[in-house]
């Protein structure tokens, strides 16, 4: 049983590595949850488009598609040019009591 929990643990490791999404790390998603609660409270709530409860469900299928599409678009393009989300920078120098890096090229990445 253990040697199944093992080759079950390495087979959910090598999925991971290979997943396109694995440089999405906790300040990343952190900004991500950000992202799609901002794009959401202005699609649904008073200041933006005031949409909550006016449509149906199948018309909120197609804004999850477009939140996730958006989500999944801009935080790999995001990542190529900043070490981390916006939100990840500033715990760490909250954090670290002092200004961390934000782009690739400050840190050689």
């Amino acid at each position: 049983m253990f040697s199944y929990k093992s080759n079950q643990s390495a087979k959910v490791e090598e999925y991971r590595s290979s997943c396109p999404t694995r440089k999405l790390n906790f300040g990343c998603r952190a900004s991500n949850y950000s992202l799609t609660s901002l794009i959401c409270t202005t699609i649904f709530e008073g200041y933006g488009f005031g949409l909550f409860g006016k449509l149906q469900r199948y018309q909120l299928y197609g804004i999850v598609l477009f939140v996730w599409t958006l989500v999944l678009v801009v935080s790999p393009v995001w990542l190529c040019h900043f070490r981390c989300g916006p939100l990840q920078w500033a715990w760490r120098s909250l954090t670290y009591r002092k200004k961390q890096p934000f782009d690739k090229l400050a840190t050689g990445d």
